[in-house]
Parts: C-alpha cells; sequence; structure tokens
C-alpha cells in the first residue's frame, strides 16, 4: 500500500481515538448512579445514589420542598421516589425510590482548593447525563445554606443535587447553586456530606 494511504488510515485512527476519550474517560457506573428527578416527564433535579440495597438517593433540598410544598409525584430515572429525610440547615436531602443502582463512594479526604473537580448531572429539560469541569475556587464559605465550596465552574438549572466528584469517581460534595450572574458554583462541602450522609444513609 502507499504510503500515502497508510498515513491517513493512521490519522484517522489517532482522531477516533482522541474522540473516544472523553466517552471513555467516564466510568458507565455513572450512567446508572445519577439519575434526573422528574415530574410528568420534566427534569427538574438530579440525584445520585448512595444505597443500593435500600434504594436510597441523595439530592438538594430545595429539590424536595418544592415538590412536598406542590404534592407532586416523582420519578428517579422514571420510577417513583419520595423525600425521606430534610437536612435541618444543610442543602441535602435523601430520597427512598424503587429504582435501585450502584451507589457512589465517599471520598475519604476533603477538597483543597485548586483541586480539579466535575459534576454530573441532568440540566432542565435534558435527559442525557452532562459532565462540568472545574476547580474549587474556596472552601467553605459563609451562604445562606451554611457554609459552601466555592466552585469555578458552569452549572445549569436542573444540575441541583448533582454528585461533585474528584478524579476517582468519588463524591467530594453536592451542587447546591450557583451565584446569579458569575461563573460559580455552590457545593455543599465533603465534611458535611459525610456527616448527614456517610454516617447515617451510605451503604457499608
Amino acid at each position: 500500500m502507499p504510503i500515502r494511504p497508510l498515513f491517513r488510515v493512521a490519522a484517522t485512527l489517532l482522531l477516533l481515538t482522541a474522540l473516544a476519550v472523553p466517552i471513555s474517560a467516564r466510568s458507565p457506573r455513572l450512567e446508572q448512579s445519577v439519575q434526573p428527578l422528574q415530574f410528568e416527564g420534566d427534569t427538574f433535579c438530579t440525584a445520585f445514589s448512595i444505597n443500593e440495597a435500600e434504594g436510597l438517593w441523595a439530592s438538594a433540598k430545595h429539590c424536595a420542598v418544592f415538590v412536598l410544598e406542590k404534592k407532586l409525584p416523582v420519578t428517579i430515572g422514571g420510577v417513583w421516589a419520595m423525600p425521606v429525610y430534610l437536612a435541618p440547615m444543610d442543602d441535602i436531602s435523601v430520597w427512598q425510590s424503587a429504582k435501585h443502582a450502584p451507589a457512589l463512594r465517599l471520598a475519604d479526604k476533603a477538597l483543597k482548593v485548586g483541586d480539579l473537580v466535575r459534576i454530573e448531572g441532568y440540566p432542565m429539560g435534558l435527559f442525557r447525563l452532562i459532565e462540568s469541569r472545574g476547580f474549587v475556587a474556596a472552601r467553605q464559605e459563609p451562604t445562606d445554606n451554611g457554609v459552601s465550596d466555592v466552585l469555578d465552574i458552569a452549572v445549569y438549572c436542573g444540575s441541583s443535587g448533582s454528585p461533585v466528584l474528584n478524579s476517582q469517581d468519588e463524591v467530594v460534595g453536592l451542587l447546591w447553586g450557583g451565584w446569579p450572574g458569575t461563573g460559580f458554583a455552590l457545593s455543599v462541602p465533603w465534611e458535611t456530606v459525610l456527616k448527614l450522609i456517610g454516617t447515617r444513609f451510605q451503604q457499608q
């Protein structure tokens, strides 16, 4: 075979490999363990599995308050769900569902400023898991929902309740909102998630 066609084949294979890297980098488990919260077929928040055996999921508290006030029937990944725990001071809720999925693991240690993180969630109106990448800009800043980590990362309405993950797909926080007009997101810190979820609900 002439050199030029061989070069084209090699270049095409390299391009396909490069395009496949972001897809293969995401664990297939995330597609099961991170699901949309929905009512009447519309996505409005995100939840992630914390206990497969008991069908327990974590999300943001304001998502649960919204559906409880309006008495809306909710599903996680298309299967019935209901909030069973609302944190008193922080934007965390736990949901019971008939949907069971592998639980995401909580990280062994907290984040540091500058650490790279990513968010996996379902922006409103979308039914595909969307990844956003960024880094920790500040740790445990005072906010309306207790102390929060500030993330330099783009987030979208509907992503509330998404897990904040490190490079090992471990949960290092729970996304609850963002500062309007900025590129910053707010996350319940790892220490709070560990205290409220890890010691009470997460599967050991």
